[in-house]
């Protein structure tokens, strides 16, 4: 009636006022921080933050065991997903790769870094791998069992879902065994009586990490695809949808050469072992899209199914060689996580991005967003025309919405293509060899964070200090050795060879901060989550 008082909402109590930011993400409870001191006070509380990093970003392995840690977690987790600055770091490493081109694949399990393949002179299906450790050295790994056909430019896929890290840093913990297995499609045939053209060869080859031994490998599995495709992606979908047919998951083929492929899609049952080939439709009612030279991430966060995110070159409209252009396109591949027909969706480009079509891409762990580095169009703004010398550009998709993403720091890689890439489980990206317009290849891995510095990019700092403080001692030492030379080299030990330079509020304040200096953006839809018991239990992230 109109004799009641209206209620205000800092007369509500701190635990209406919890309850209240418990439905929100923890970003919209942040924007709310300067209405008053009760908000603040609620805002305050670490279970709050705790719950938010759990809901938004899954389970972590590291736990909040002081005051202002799960705010410190949940900000850092949000800034990483966020992708507004990239810094980047050369990592100290030993292995005999050599220079590699041609899309060498890098991946990360159970603590061990991996490479395989790529276009080498000599080796085209070797695997390397080591510990993810400083100083990093990589070893050759020799494959057992009947090899694939020597081929390079193919497709490989780790068959592991990679939305646990918890349960797999708990097993390394326990010292326990473990094995992945990965799969490898396509590429371009080495040799035989028609070298260089696609393979419709597929293998799978299984990894034995042992807490006291080196890794071993052997293949497991080897048939023939539908069609034969290179300058593809393949995508593993796992399993933690009820409504996927398949219980073991299933990889999706997308895009690449011949050109007659491109739109096509070829998915295997990884339960059964079979092929299946469909076109999706478009959304839009446009010509589903062709794609090559692109990357395809599986991303949880999109509809209540998942789906995959392909982003890259396009066909040239109207070109009657089908020849590629630059010209970008971003489409969600939906349906692939819960068997319902496949469709092309639209996704949102912000800006013409700075980027070339060619590139490679990682997710950032704990997020649903994608790092993609190349180099610049030859003929954009400080590109790489006339044999100028620049670095990589990154793009990054955020909530399925692409935008540039600044580099800052001393150093950057030079201009690169077609290398390999990785995200590592403490959200580190890493980076190796590719080729670039100039007719150079590399053979040097890279590390880069969006941000807060990670555990491992930490580690290569430390170990790029100590090797340059070593240099510094043997200069002196050949100096006082040597008191008659005058013409010593000098250089500058703060940038390593093969980069360029380019040319006290509280916690929750920062949080807004952060908020203020992002790109204005749509919420990602909420799907039901469960919040586990004090006992351990808990649902999937």
């Amino acid at each position: 009636g109109s004799g009641k008082m209206p209620i205000r909402l800092g007369d509500l109590s701190d635990e209406v006022h919890k309850a209240v930011f418990q439905c929100l993400h923890g970003h919209e409870a942040a924007a709310v921080a300067a209405a008053g001191r009760f908000v603040a006070r609620a805002l305050g509380d670490e279970e709050l933050w705790k719950r938010c990093a759990w809901q938004e970003f899954g389970p972590q392995e590291g736990t909040a065991k002081r005051a202002g840690d799960a705010l410190h977690l949940y900000r850092g987790l949000h800034r990483r997903g966020q992708c507004l600055s990239l810094r980047w770091a050369r990592v100290p490493c030993q292995h005999n790769l050599g220079m590699r081109t041609r899309s060498p694949s890098v991946f990360c399990s159970h603590g061990f870094l991996f490479v395989f393949g790529g276009q080498e002179p000599r080796r085209e299906t070797d695997l390397h791998g080591g510990p993810l450790t400083m100083p990093l050295v990589l070893r050759r790994i020799d494959i057992a069992g009947a090899a694939l056909p020597s081929v390079y430019d193919s497709q490989v896929t780790v068959l592991e879902d990679d939305g646990e890290p918890r349960e797999r840093s708990a097993r390394r913990r326990n010292g326990a065994s473990a094995s992945v297995r990965v799969l490898v499609s396509g590429g371009l045939a080495a040799g035989g009586s028609v070298p260089h053209s696609e393979s419709d060869r597929f293998g799978i080859f299984e990894i034995h990490i042992s807490p006291t031994g080196a890794p071993r490998a052997k293949w497991v599995l080897a048939g023939i695809m539908p069609f034969p495709r290179s300058g593809h992606c393949a995508t593993f979908v796992p399993a933690r949808d009820r409504k996927l047919t398949s219980s073991k998951g299933c990889v999706v083929l997308t895009g690449g050469s011949p050109s007659h492929r491109a739109r096509c899609v070829d998915m295997l049952d990884l339960e059964s072992l079979c092929w299946s080939s469909s076109t999706p439709a478009s959304a839009s009612g446009a010509s589903p899209p062709r794609w090559r030279q692109h990357s395809a991430m599986y991303l949880r966060s999109r509809g209540r199914d998942g789906a995959i995110l392909c982003c890259g070159r396009s066909e040239t409209v109207g070109d009657p060689d089908c020849r590629w252009s630059d010209r970008w396109m971003a489409c969600w591949l939906e349906g692939c996580g819960s068997g319902a027909e496949l469709r092309w969706v639209p996704a949102a480009l912000d800006v013409r991005l700075s980027i070339g079509g060619a590139h490679v891409a990682c997710r950032l762990a704990a997020t649903d967003s994608v790092l993609l580095v190349g180099a610049s169009p030859p003929d954009a703004p400080g590109g790489a025309a006339g044999g100028a010398v620049g670095g990589v550009v990154a793009a990054a998709a955020v909530r399925g919405r692409l935008r540039d993403v600044e580099l800052v720091g001393q150093t950057v890689p030079e201009d690169r293509t077609f290398g390999g890439c990785c995200g590592l489980p403490d959200g580190t990206a890493l980076f190796y060899g590719g080729c670039n317009d100039r007719g150079r290849t590399f053979d040097d891995i890279w590390v880069a964070h969006t941000g807060p510095k990670t555990d491992f990019f930490l580690l290569v700092q430390q170990e790029l200090s100590f090797l340059t403080k070593m240099q510094r001692r043997v200069r002196s030492l050949r100096q006082n050795m040597d008191d008659d030379s005058s013409d010593a080299e000098v250089y500058d030990d703060a940038i390593p060879p093969g980069s360029i330079a380019p040319g006290g509020a509280s916690l929750l304040a920062e949080l807004v901060a952060d908020l203020e200096a992002s790109p204005s953006e749509p919420p990602p839809p909420r799907g039901p989550r469960t919040w586990p018991s004090s006992r351990g239990g808990g649902g999937s992230s």
